[in-house]
C-alpha cells in the first residue's frame, strides 16, 4: 500500500510540470487519468484497511475529477 501511495505522489508531482511548464495539455490530461486510476485503486485499498482513511480520500478523488474535466476542455480549446 505504501508503494501505491508513493507512486501516486510521483505521478501527481509530474502533472503540474506537464500542464503549466510544458503546456502539453493532451499529455497532461492522460497523465491525470493515470493519476485518477492510481488514486481509485488506492481509495479501494484504503477503504479495505480503514474506513476513515478511505473517506478522507473521497475529496481528493473529487478534485482530480474536476481537474481532469478542466484539463480536457483546456486541451480541446488549445490544439
Amino acid at each position: 500500500m505504501l508503494g501505491l501511495y508513493i507512486a501516486q505522489l510521483a505521478v501527481n508531482l509530474l502533472w503540474p510540470y506537464l500542464f503549466f511548464i510544458q503546456k502539453a495539455f493532451g499529455l497532461a490530461f492522460f497523465w491525470l487519468v493515470l493519476l485518477w486510476m492510481l488514486v481509485a485503486i488506492m481509495l479501494y485499498q484504503f477503504f479495505r484497511e480503514s474506513k476513515t482513511a478511505g473517506w478522507l480520500l473521497i475529496p481528493y478523488q473529487g478534485w482530480l475529477t474536476f481537474a481532469a474535466v478542466l484539463n480536457f476542455y483546456i486541451a480541446r480549446l488549445n490544439p
